[in-house]
């Protein structure tokens, strides 16, 4: 039998507010973990894979907590959290990639700050394709490829780096949003605003099958326990 512990819950605003920045920190933390770690290396579809089951795991956590039993809210908190980890992973692959430029030039070449950056902009703005801004993490993906490891680079065409970049947002979003829907389709008590959680009452002879079922859906409970033997009791029906 399904039981809930009837805790009080905070308001549905405060807690629609908690997810949105649970979504937006998981996000962009392990987004940001991964993404630091394309400077090393990234096997492609696994560390975005790894990413997404982490954000599900950190998601679902959240949702047991705040009791957020609406699966269509909880899908869109799903896709914002993985869009905000993918995109962030770009964001700090391209960043980091910039910076390790620009020290190498001042390091090795001699080149100032300011001449220096100046240089990677240009360089970088070809190897986007002239995108700037916001896009261009994205573009320098399907322009430059991906670092599979330390001595291997892959750098297919635009199509084939946009293929693959594709494939990975689409298994994240799967896995990730499957992750948090399975956690909020849990049972759940509207009533008493908790989650039901599993606890053996009694026994019954197998008999009283039918009766108690209709006592359990007129939710006369007062009635089940005088039909109930003690769990310790060897029975036919365990509610």
């Amino acid at each position: 039998m399904y039981h809930s512990r009837n805790m009080k819950t905070k308001p549905v605003t405060i807690r629609i507010a908690l997810m949105l920045l649970v979504s937006l920190g998981s996000g962009l933390l392990i987004g940001g973990v991964i993404g630091s770690a394309t400077a090393f290396f990234y096997p492609v579809i696994a560390m975005p894979l790894l990413g997404a089951f982490l954000v599900g795991l950190v998601m679902g956590q959240a949702i047991h907590w705040l009791k957020m039993a609406r699966i269509p809210m909880a899908t869109v908190f799903g896709i914002f959290s993985i869009c905000m980890l993918m995109g962030t992973t770009l964001v700090m692959g391209y960043g980091i990639q910039r910076a390790a430029i620009v020290e190498a030039l001042e390091s090795r070449h001699g080149f100032t700050k300011e001449t220096a950056q100046k240089y990677v902009d240009e360089e970088l703005n070809e190897r986007t394709g002239g995108q700037t801004g916001v896009l261009a993490p994205l573009w320098f993906r399907m322009y430059d490829g991906v670092r599979v490891t330390s001595g291997f680079q892959l750098d297919a065409t635009p199509m084939g780096n946009a293929v693959v970049l594709g494939i990975e947002w689409v298994l994240a979003l799967f896995l990730g949003v499957r992750m948090i829907r399975k956690r909020s389709r849990q049972p759940f008590c509207s009533t008493c605003n908790d989650w039901y959680t599993r606890r053996m009452v009694g026994t019954a002879p197998l008999g009283s099958l039918s009766t108690v079922q209709a006592t359990l859906m007129d939710r006369q409970f007062h009635r089940l326990g005088r039909r109930l033997d003690p769990p310790t009791k060897p029975q036919s029906i365990v509610v």
